[in-house]
């Protein structure tokens, strides 16, 4: 409840950074940024204010102005409810970014890091923020259509509908239409980004999966409390049943089965058999492609996204510090520790993330039964190493 409360402030804040935007990029004089070259194309010189947008700014700051406190309070809030639907409730045509909405999308799809060089935002965070603005501008429509309708509750639903299918769908030509569609842009990166890591596991590390026993966190047991160097969900007594040979499980396939047999396996000077070292290298190959669809899965689907620094100190076991990833409520948990004033005040608080099943029963498999195999891989050509207990 707490999360979801501070996540619900976040989106407030972002609805207010927006109006902040309109301020000093649209209304102020000269505008916010400033020119490295004569002929250099600003938002400013873009975007293009509708009449209702300009009047409503007007409104703000003649209610700005007004000296009785509670007349200067009730006149802003209908001026910013007037500005809000103003930005909502237009069309943009072929040039989206003469949107003020749309231009704050862009400057939210950059980020700066070092000496002012800039970057695009990680896809995680992008859709974060659009999601808070489309929540936002959810709660602005509602709150106008219970105001438009209050003497009649009824047709509410009846205003709502056909508010949003004029303003508020992907077809439209609006600029909360443009942004349900990178929306669904960005969730198609999802679909595809779950297909390779599908494809990758299964044909690939796999080899088919013939056989194996599916790990599914609905029916796997874990004890969250469990400190043992080396421990994780693969350590709980009730998970034996799952797991009993998981281990040996693609080493035996491969042993069995001719063709791979014919892939992994060779016969050293010596007249020994060994492990195909460009076999190996080709399986490793896989499973870091695996693991780079998997960061992106993780980074899109978990909201909101972790922070590099966190999804990248995920572990998947025990090591003198507890591990990330944990099995509740029938579900894959990351749970990591951060605060971003953390270095400031030296306090921590709990970031906990749910993966959608299907992406989280693909990281079991995974850690069941892939990471068994490349430990083998890694000892047959370092005897005596650890496969590292980051995800």
């Amino acid at each position: 409840m707490l999360g979801m409360c501070r996540m619900v402030g976040l989106w407030v804040l972002l609805g207010d950074i927006l109006l902040v935007y309109y301020y000093r990029v649209v209304h102020c004089e000269g505008g916010h940024f400033t020119r490295a070259k004569p002929d250099q194309v600003l938002p400013r010189d873009i975007i293009r204010p509708t009449k209702t947008q300009t009047q409503a700014m007007d409104e703000i700051m003649a209610a700005l102005a007004v000296e009785d406190e509670a007349e200067a309070e009730l006149a802003l809030k209908h001026a910013i409810r007037r500005l809000y639907l103003a930005m909502i409730c237009h069309t943009v045509g072929s040039v989206p970014f003469k949107s003020p909405v749309l231009s704050f999308c862009a400057m939210l799809g950059r980020k700066v890091r070092g000496k002012g060089q800039g970057l695009w935002e990680e896809p995680g965070n992008f859709n974060s923020h659009l999601s808070a603005l489309t929540w936002v501008a959810q709660l602005v429509i509602f709150d106008y259509a219970c105001f438009h309708e209050q003497d009649n509750e009824d047709q509410i639903p009846i205003f709502l509908a056909r508010m949003c299918k004029k303003f508020f769908q992907q077809l439209a030509e609006t600029p909360f239409g443009h942004i349900l569609q990178w929306r669904l842009y960005l969730f198609k990166l999802v679909l595809s980004e779950y297909q390779k890591a599908h494809s990758l596991l299964w044909d690939e590390l796999l080899f088919g999966g013939e056989g194996l026993v599916p790990m599914e966190s609905w029916r796997l047991k874990d004890d969250l409390d469990l400190e043992d160097f080396g421990g994780s969900w693969l350590s709980h007594p009730s998970n034996s049943e799952f797991l009993d040979g998981a281990e040996l499980a693609l080493f035996r396939r491969i042993q069995g089965n001719a063709k791979l047999r014919a892939m992994f396996l060779t016969t050293a000077a010596d007249g020994s058999v060994i492990l195909c070292p460009k076999a190996m290298k080709i399986y490793e190959a896989h499973a870091q492609g695996l693991l780079g669809s998997g960061l992106i899965l993780c980074h899109v689907l978990l909201g909101p996204p972790l922070r590099a620094s966190e999804l990248l100190s995920v572990m998947w076991r025990n090591t003198a510090r507890q591990r990330h990833m944990l099995i509740w409520e029938k579900l894959l948990m990351i749970y990591v520790q951060y605060h971003k004033g953390q270095q400031q005040s030296g306090v921590y608080k709990d970031n906990i993330q749910f993966l959608p099943k299907a992406v989280g029963d693909l990281l079991l498999m995974y850690i069941a039964y892939v990471i068994p195999l490349r430990q083998m891989f890694l000892r047959q050509q370092t005897p005596g190493a650890l496969i590292s207990p980051y995800l």
